[in-house]
Formats: C-alpha cells, structure tokens, sequence
C-alpha cells in the first residue's frame, strides 16, 4: 500500500500545470480503523494520460463506474484503510482553471467534515465495544462473564438434580404400583415391612367410614393408616366364577385380579395373625383377640360388604371364604343360644342387596353377618321391628337426602338448617333407643366449607360413623 505522503501527492495544487479540468481526486483523511475490515488493504493508483485509473481488491471497487470517470477513493492518512465511493465528477470542461480549483477545495473541505463526523461516531462505538471486551477478559468480578463462564456448570448441576428428582418420584410411584399389583400374594406384607405395627402404630381410631374403599390409591392400608375403623367394599358374583368375588364401583370395569381375597380377605388375615401372635398371646392374658390397631387393640374394624347383584349366591360364597377368620375367633357374632353377642377384632356388615331372609333365618348357632338397617324407615314401628332384635343390626344408615331433603337449598355459612337439623337428630335418636349405631350418607362434596361445616354438624348431633370419601381431610376433624 502506497504511504500517506505518495497519496498526498495526487492532490490537486492550486496553480499547477499538472492538473486537468476533466480529472479530479478527492481524498478524504478520517476514516475510523476499524473500516478495514469491510475492504482489501491493496490498492494501486496509476497516473495517466486520459486521467487516474485505479484498482481495488475491494467488492465495493465494482461499483464504481471507471468510464465516467465516477471513482472517488477516501483515505484514512492515520491507518491507510480505504473505502471506495462512487460520487459525482465535478466536471467543468469548457471552465477556466480558476474555477476548477476553487469548486475542489470546496468538495474537498465538505468531504472532511463528514469524514470527521463518521470518524468520531464509528470511534465512539469502537471504544465502547473494546472497553466491555476488556472488561469481561480481565474482570474476575464481572457478573455477566461469571454467568457465561459458569452457565454450562449451573446447567449440568440443573440437570443432575432434576434427574435425580425424577428418579426418587419414579421409584416411589413403582412401589405403589407394586403394592396394588401385590395384593393377592398374602406374605407381601411381612415380606415388604408393611407389617401391622408400621400401618397403624400411632395412629388414633376415628369414627370414619371408607366409602368405596377400592378406589384407593392403596386400597384397605390407606383407610387403616387414617384410623379408619370402618370399611366398604362393593362386591359382584357370578356363577361362572363360583370362587371369586369381584370387587369394583362399576360393573363394566370389573377384574378377575381385583377381588374380595386379594384385595381384603387375605391382607386381614396376616394383620390378625400378627396382632395376635403366639408371643403376644402368651403375655396377654386375656382370651380376646387383637384388633388391627396397635395403639387400640381392642376396637373392632367394621368390613361393609355392599352387594351389588345375586344377593343370595354372593353371601354363601361369602361365608365360605370367612371360614378361615372364624377359626381362629377372629369375627364378631351372636350366639342364638345364649343371646349373646361377642365383638371380635373384625366385625361383618351386609349392605346395599342384602338378602335379609337368608341371613336371619338359616338354622345356625351363630350368626357372623349382620344387616346394615334402613335408618330412613325407622319411624315405621314394624319395620324397626324387624332390624332391632337379635343383633340382626348393629349398624343403620342412610342418606342425608333421605333424611332432610337436603337438596333444597343449604346455607353456604350455616350449613344445614335447624329443621333439618332437627329431623336428623330424630332418627339417630329412634337408632340408639334400640341399640343400633348410626352411619349418614351421601353428604355433599362441594364446597369444601359446605361439606366441612355439614360434616361437623352430622358429628355433633350424635351420628357414630362419617360415611367419606376424603379420608385426608375427614382426619383433620379429629
């Protein structure tokens, strides 16, 4: 590249017979250093007898028109960085010398201006940008060079810790699938540590009834770790399948795995096994049987048993698979000889189709299955006749609609109404005048507060069961 003195020297000079009226150069001295980096840096400049012809390894050069003698090139003195500009020829051909010279020192003197004016601003940026360069380079302190160094770290270490988040979630939800899926082998419990005592040691009996307790994530162990003392499975029989009885909410979605013994019957048993083994009967002595609840060994655990079809056919089915509880005075019963009844750590309730002929009057010395009663019929003297001898009943319900006719509007802060509560406290009070305890119903899920208050009152009036199907948050009333 040619020096700034070699391109000072085709300047025009005022007075000189070199110079042409057809053929004028402007230099401009100025341009920031940092221009070099959209052009070549090899440039010639070759004197002519027509005029300057000039070539450029620049792209930009290609613009210009040579012919016309449209080629301006703009110099940098300080760096000899170029920028190559087509501009208009100031043509004066028939012009004297005089004027040709003044009209270039005027270009000339405008084309500094500007050139300065672009120096200073791309200077400007320059300094700026050098200057947070710097800055992140030797700046330990730096946050934002802290935050690109480190981002691969932090994310790595994001990464690991949600992997391992889902790891322990994956675990947790794989056990709980095992434990559903293991419900037909009996030994699972003391196999896996779900033992009697890491169920219900700690845990304070309430008076909670397990609605629908096969819907249960973990059907029977969660009722029994709320302190549940009592349960309800719905249950279906079909001749096909003599020896299994289904258990399921809904007929259409019912499976041969997921029956009475797999998912009740056999767990029971091995809890009972365990609250009374040889060990413990050996210090206790007393004849009575442990219940399933460490803390209160000799509650009794209700099992509701709501059939849903051959009313008749399930209930000797029934009694066959309860052979083995009996065995072992692990059941609750009546003796039709003595008039007596005996509570045992499981007590047998029938519900919903109970086939009420079959279950009093077939000849037997004791009697193991007793019938949920019609509370809503209990103003009926006849009907109550037939539920409130012989320990038949130890147990009635109803639903809070049959009751109160609660459908009619309730009182978001109130809850029920006084007449409502009123007919309520009615019946639970003809139940317990014959001896029969009480269970309501069908009371609303939502609003929250609504079923809360509604639930309370139910409590207070003297019902002896809250029939719910938030075990959670049926605890925190206790």
């Amino acid at each position: 590249m040619a020096s700034n003195e070699q391109s000072q020297s085709f300047l025009p000079k005022v007075g000189s017979t070199n110079e042409r009226n057809d053929d004028h150069i402007e230099l401009e001295i100025g341009i920031n250093s940092n221009a070099k980096k959209g052009f070549s840096s090899a440039f010639t400049l070759d004197k002519k007898d027509n005029g300057v012809s000039s070539s450029f390894t620049s792209d930009l050069h290609s613009s210009c028109n040579h012919e016309s003698g449209q080629c301006h090139i703009y110099q940098d003195a300080d760096s000899n960085n170029l920028v190559a500009a087509s501009t208009s020829k100031i043509q004066n051909i028939n012009g004297n010398k005089n004027t040709d010279v003044e009209s270039a020192r005027f270009n000339n003197d405008i084309d500094n201006d500007n050139s300065r004016n672009r120096k200073n601003s791309l200077s400007l940026f320059s300094n700026g940008y050098n200057n947070l360069m710097h800055n992140l380079k030797d700046d330990d302190e730096n946050p934002i060079k802290k935050f690109f160094k480190n981002f691969n770290i932090h994310s790595n270490i994001n990464t690991i810790i949600i992997s391992l988040i889902l790891i322990f979630v994956l675990i947790i939800h794989v056990k709980l699938i095992n434990i559903q899926n293991s419900v037909s082998d009996p030994s699972y419990l003391s196999n896996n540590g779900l033992s009697l005592v890491s169920l219900t040691k700690g845990v304070t009996v309430k008076q909670i009834h397990s609605h629908n307790d096969e819907w249960r994530k973990v059907p029977l162990f969660d009722a029994l770790k709320a302190g549940a003392y009592s349960i309800e499975a719905d249950a279906y029989y079909f001749p096909v399948h003599k020896d299994s009885i289904f258990v399921g909410h809904n007929k259409n979605y019912l499976s041969i795995d997921k029956n009475l013994d797999s998912m009740y019957l056999n767990h029971l048993l091995v809890l009972l096994e365990q609250a009374n083994s040889e060990t413990i009967t050996s210090i206790n002595e007393s004849e009575e049987k442990n219940g399933l609840f460490y803390n209160s060994p000799e509650s009794t655990t209700y099992f509701y048993i709501d059939i849903k079809n051959n009313n008749i056919e399930l209930t000797k089915a029934l009694e066959k698979k309860l052979k083995k509880f009996i065995s072992k005075d692990y059941l609750s019963y009546y003796d039709l000889e003595s008039k007596k009844f005996v509570q045992g750590p499981l007590t047998i309730i029938i519900t919903g189709d109970y086939p009420y002929d079959y279950i009093v009057n077939t000849p037997t010395k004791r009697r193991y299955l007793f019938i949920d009663a019609p509370l809503k019929d209990f103003k009926d003297p006849e009907i109550l006749n037939k539920f409130n001898k012989d320990y038949i009943s130890i147990f009635s319900s109803a639903s809070l609609h049959d009751l109160t006719g609660y459908y009619s509007p309730i009182n978001y802060f109130t809850g029920l109404s006084l007449e409502q509560l009123n007919s309520i406290k009615e019946f639970i009070k003809i139940s317990h005048e014959n001896n029969i305890l009480t269970r309501i119903w069908d009371t609303p899920n939502w609003p929250v507060a609504v079923r809360n208050k509604i639930w309370k009152q139910v409590l207070e009036l003297g019902s002896d069961c809250l029939n719910v199907d938030d075990l959670k948050s049926s605890v925190n009333l206790f």
